[in-house]
C-alpha cells in the first residue's frame, strides 16, 4: 500500500483538529506543488514537529495545486489552520524568504475526510 506523509505545524492540526473539517488545506510556504505526482484517495498521514513527532492523523489526498495567498483563504478559509486571515498571513509569512512579497503563492495540498487520531501513550 502506498500512502503520503507530510510534517505540519502543531499549531496548524490543533485549530483543525477542534473544528473537524470535511476537508483541510496543507499548505507549504513555497508556490511548488510537491504532490502533483499522487494519484486521489492516496491515504495521507500528518506527522507533528517537536516536541510531539507523531503522527497524529490523517486523510485522503485530493489534488496539490499552487494558489496566491489570498485566494487560497477564499477557497479555504480556516480549512487553512487559522481562524482568521490575519493569522494565517502571519504563519506564512513567518516562512517565507521575503515575507514582504504582496501576495505570495503557497502550495495547497487538499486532504479530504481529515481525522485526527489519539497519539499512543508511552509505556514506563
Amino acid at each position: 500500500m502506498r500512502f503520503w506523509a507530510g510534517v505540519t505545524d502543531n499549531a496548524w492540526f490543533n485549530v483543525l483538529s477542534q473544528s473537524a473539517p470535511d476537508e483541510v488545506n496543507f499548505w507549504q510556504p513555497r508556490g511548488a506543488a510537491a504532490y502533483a505526482a499522487l494519484e486521489p484517495g492516496t491515504p495521507s498521514l500528518v506527522k507533528l514537529k517537536r516536541p510531539c513527532h507523531h503522527i497524529a492523523g490523517g486523510g485522503y489526498f485530493v489534488k496539490s495545486t499552487s494558489l496566491p495567498l489570498s485566494i487560497a483563504w477564499e477557497a479555504f478559509g480556516p480549512k487553512n489552520g487559522a481562524a482568521h486571515r490575519d493569522g494565517f498571513e502571519k504563519l506564512v509569512r513567518g516562512l517565507l524568504t521575503d515575507p514582504t512579497v504582496r501576495d505570495p503563492e503557497i502550495g495547497c495540498t487538499v486532504l479530504a475526510q481529515p481525522d485526527p487520531c489519539q497519539p499512543a501513550r508511552r509505556v514506563s
